[in-house]
């Protein structure tokens, strides 16, 4: 199935537009084509910049038995946007198209094409995520198919215990090392992310793709991978797939390290291709002993590395993944002091993950079919658009207080602020520039729209009339 989207419409009247301004007056610089980066952020064809609030969705959750369902496929997606975030990051695996090699499963790539579509109808940003757990399926893993790499390292792999440290398993890094230099392996990969391209171009919502999840070093130096294996992977990918879906961005990722010691090999500012630095974050802490530590320190100081890498390489930059155990008794403590960081500057962030069980990561839980209970430390009061620049937000949960400061661009039409239900239904009153305001809101309801601003900086603020509730 395919259509012509909003986004389509747009590309031809701007190309229409830009060859008919041959009257002899001066004419205004053309916008860009596409999503593009402008002042270090993300920005939308209309200019806007983009405040990504996402959480990562499994594509094969609704084919998970009975008991991991959460609600019908369709209203997934509505609920994602009713509640509080504007993006996903749509999670596939390469062995579930081509499990055998040269042949692809077309129910899948529709799979993905539809749940794509769901996003898009409701409103939320979505970039596909080639994902993969421990190399592939060889390994017990996601990812690649088992004929991506010699099956004798699956027949003499040992396994650890802990899932991190298999990653340095000499059979791992040995099929990794394979994948970074081989042209055809590669090839194949990204012939995947082409096929699903193909059939997702025409949703305007499609921001793009991350080319690998959680990319591990093979065998070679682990001190030069990135700048001499994983950068020029990037560039390939985003060349390759870029041809089926233009005009979109990528969201590249450093190695799994990252999360641990804030630096990366990535040398020269990226100009080949519109690139997000999308790393990844789980606190030690809460990883390992499923406590927070409550050291907000730290988690400055590596929200702030991430923030520096980002500047270093001329882009924007958000988290691909963050998050941590349900099981965790103050969970919610260390997920608003991540938010808080995030806020101060202005990164956008996915969440891990849209799913239910009894443990682990899912952020939907069992009995109630909902949200968790920290839940309030997430579904938060953000800018989703901004028609211009953004300086400034926050949200007070103290004082249930959003405040957010841009400069306002009127040619790029209208700035919306993420309305989560609960402060739908709490009830808020706003202001703008000082002056009370009734927001207008989206025909879904769930973003406050600020029109007809002028060229200038602005104030917007809600304070919301109750809290969260539970």
């Amino acid at each position: 199935m395919s259509r012509v989207g909003p986004l389509c419409l747009a590309l031809a009247l701007l190309v229409l537009a830009a060859s008919c301004a041959g009257d002899g007056s001066e004419a205004s610089p053309a916008r860009p084509v596409g999503y593009h980066l402008r002042d270090g952020l993300l920005r939308d064809p209309a200019g806007r910049a983009l405040i990504l609030r996402g959480i990562n969705i499994p594509n094969d959750y609704d084919q998970r038995g009975a008991e991991k369902e959460i609600r019908p496929p369709a209203e997934v997606f509505r609920h994602i946007a009713d509640s509080g975030f504007d993006a996903v990051r749509l999670v596939i695996e390469w062995y579930q198209v081509e499990a055998e090699r040269g042949v692809y499963d077309e129910d899948y790539l529709e799979l993905v094409r539809q749940h794509v579509q769901w996003a898009d109808e409701a409103g939320l940003y979505v970039f596909v995520d080639m994902h993969q757990d421990m190399f592939g399926r060889g390994f017990g893993g996601d990812g690649a198919p088992l004929w991506a790499c010699d099956a004798s390292f699956y027949e003499s792999y040992d396994p650890l215990p802990s899932f991190f440290f298999n990653y340095f398993s000499p059979q791992v890094r040995a099929c990794f090392q394979s994948f970074w230099t081989t042209p055809e392996l590669r090839r194949a990969q990204e012939d995947v992310a082409r096929a699903v391209a193909d059939r997702i171009e025409a949703y305007e919502h499609v921001l793009g793709f991350d080319p690998v999840n959680e990319p591990s070093f093979g065998t070679g130096a682990i001190s030069t991978f990135e700048r001499e294996l994983l950068m020029p992977f990037h560039a390939e990918f985003a060349s390759r797939v870029g041809e089926v879906l233009p005009g979109r961005a990528f969201f590249f990722e450093p190695t799994p390290m990252f999360s641990f010691v804030g630096a990366t090999s990535f040398a020269e500012p990226v100009t080949g291709f519109v690139g997000v630095f999308a790393p990844h974050y789980y606190n030690v802490s809460v990883e390992l002993a499923k406590r927070w530590d409550g050291n907000t320190r730290q988690v400055r100081n590596v929200v702030g590395a991430a923030a520096d890498t980002a500047a270093r390489l001329g882009v924007p930059w958000v988290y691909g993944e963050m998050g941590g155990d349900k099981s965790t008794p103050n969970l919610g403590d260390y997920l608003l002091a991540l938010y808080g960081e995030l806020d101060a500057r202005m990164a956008g962030s996915f969440l891990w993950l849209y799913e239910k069980g009894e443990s682990g990561f899912g952020l939907i839980d069992t009995a109630t079919n909902d949200w968790t209970p920290h839940a309030r430390a997430f579904l938060r009061p953000a800018p989703a658009a901004v028609a211009g620049t953004p300086l400034s937000f926050e949200w007070t949960p103290s004082a249930r207080r959003f405040v957010m400061t841009w400069e306002a661009d009127p040619g790029a039409g209208e700035t919306e602020v993420i309305l989560p239900a609960w402060v739908a239904a709490a009830g808020f009153d706003a202001s703008l520039d000082g002056l009370p305001i009734t927001p207008a809101r989206n025909a879904a309801g769930n973003r406050l729209v600020l029109r007809g601003q002028a060229r200038g900086q602005h104030v917007f603020e809600l304070v919301t009339r109750g809290d969260y509730p539970g």
